[in-house]
């Protein structure tokens, strides 16, 4: 039977006449080239198709996610979208987790920032790997307030040491600490006379997580754990604790530093966030 092409078609146009198979216009050519059978046929392109129809498949080597055109009906306002085919698994078990940014420190680095958080994120989860430029020193955490500026004051904290001597079987000693109202949260390296070395190759690793930053009503609290060996490689240490920004309000973004210098170089630090 005859076709009834759309009269006036532009470049790309697709259309399907409900006999099975779907055609493209071709402006250079001036003709109507077939584009595939059915409208469940993938379209793999690195962008969207132009003039998709309701159903359109499409497949992006970049994301390597399968999309369906779909069209509402029986609304007062209909809309269209591209809506995954099937959602990506989550590699971190957990709905909504991302990298925020990953930081590697250059020489003399004194500071770590992630600012601003973004809109939708609210939980933040921080995992690092640092070494002091200089030996001994306490890793920093600092808040940005809600208005943008750095919170160096105010904060509280408690640390737990679980640590021994580093030839097997030595003798395990358990240390705690408290401390008020110092300039960020401490993750303390820096106890009876030991800590992490600037050369020494397994410097300071662990996470640290603070749920609902943005949050106006209540005050922010961050936990973390953490191990290390101390800079005459005679001791290891598994190292805990919590703190908290005493005025209540809501937090836009972290800064980390050691309180006795800069971060040596190559000194990882990864921003997790998620919904």
């Amino acid at each position: 039977m005859a076709i009834d092409f759309p009269a006036s078609p532009t470049n790309g146009q697709l259309f399907s006449p409900g006999t099975g198979v779907v055609y493209q216009w071709n402006a250079a050519g001036g003709l109507w080239l077939q584009y595939g059978t059915g409208t469940n046929n993938a379209i793999i392109s690195t962008t969207p198709p132009s003039n998709p129809i309701n159903g359109t498949i499409w497949w992006s080597p970049d994301t390597g996610q399968a999309y369906i055109y779909y069209q509402e009906s029986g609304t007062a306002s209909p809309s269209s979208q591209w809506v995954p085919l099937c959602p990506a698994p989550n590699i971190y078990g957990t709905t909504g987790w991302r990298s925020l940014s990953r930081i590697v420190t250059t020489a003399g680095q004194t500071n770590v920032d992630l600012y601003p958080f973004p809109a939708d994120i609210n939980d933040i989860e921080v995992r690092f790997d640092c070494i002091p430029a200089v030996n001994g020193g306490n890793l920093l955490l600092r808040f940005f307030d809600s208005t943008g500026t750095i919170d160096a004051a105010n904060y509280s904290h408690g640390n737990y040491y679980d640590y021994s001597g580093g030839t097997q079987g030595g003798t395990v000693t358990w240390y705690s600490n408290f401390s008020n109202t110092q300039s960020g949260i401490v993750i303390n390296l820096y106890t009876s006379g030991w800590g992490v070395s600037s050369t020494n190759v397994h410097g300071i690793q662990g996470r640290l997580a603070i749920p609902d930053v943005q949050n106006t009503t209540r005050r922010k609290t961050a936990t973390w754990q953490a191990q290390m060996v101390e800079q005459t490689n005679t001791n290891v240490g598994l190292l805990s604790g919590f703190g908290y920004r005493t005025p209540a309000g809501a937090i836009t973004g972290l800064r980390f530093l050691f309180d006795n210098g800069a971060f040596a170089t190559g000194s990882v630090i990864n921003f997790m966030g998620s919904p």
